[in-house]
């Protein structure tokens, strides 16, 4: 009897176990026996899947934001108005990532890695291309819809963007937003308010 393929499982055991260890101890300082000791994998298990630190990163990069852009090519399909569309994705954003907040310092050591690895500012580069992309044509049908004013849509997008953004950073480094989904719902009924067609 043939034995059942356990890679897809194990490399997510590795990436879980690579996230807790970096989120612990930044990826400067993290070494792959503590990935090995967290995994509870051997070392050749762990060298089988991953032949460095660096691919794990670039792993996880591609879960941690592919899981978000999966969402939002989601929602796109949605035939709902754009702002009710804007409002879940939010609110669902906001709880995925207070469920995971112990892992949210390793995403602006992402952005910190950008700043320094060309290969890893062209994934974000790509990444944020994407997400705009995806909004920009959410408010396009808006406007298109009838449902929000003739506004730039460029600008209102980066605008979205940069709240969420700018909320969650201020979040993470313990600037504490009490009732963070409700005020980041409340922030973009607030954005959405100012484009609302009469």
């Amino acid at each position: 009897m043939p034995r059942p393929d356990v890679s897809e499982e194990r490399k997510q055991q590795i990436l879980d176990a690579a996230a807790i260890v970096f989120s612990q101890q930044g990826f400067a300082s993290a070494r792959m026996d503590d990935i090995v000791k967290q995994s509870g994998l051997s070392k050749g298990a762990l060298y089988w899947y991953f032949k460095s630190k660096d691919d794990i990163i670039i792993a996880l990069m591609h879960r941690f934001f592919g899981q978000d852009m999966d969402e939002m090519n989601h929602l796109v399909q949605s035939e709902k108005p754009v702002r009710e569309i804007m409002l879940m994705y939010v609110e669902r954003l906001t709880r995925t990532y207070q469920e995971v907040i112990s892992l949210l310092p390793l995403m602006y050591e992402y952005y910190a890695l950008a700043t320094r690895d060309d290969d890893k500012r062209v994934f974000f580069q790509n990444y944020f291309q994407q997400y705009r992309d995806v909004i920009h044509r959410l408010i396009e049908r808006g406007i298109a819809d009838g449902e929000f004013k003739e506004v730039d849509a460029n600008a209102f997008t980066l605008m979205l963007v940069a709240q969420i953004e700018g909320t969650l950073l201020l979040n993470t480094i313990n600037i504490e937003i009490p009732e963070l989904v409700k005020q980041m719902t409340l922030s973009f009924s607030l954005l959405f308010d100012s484009i609302q067609a009469e």
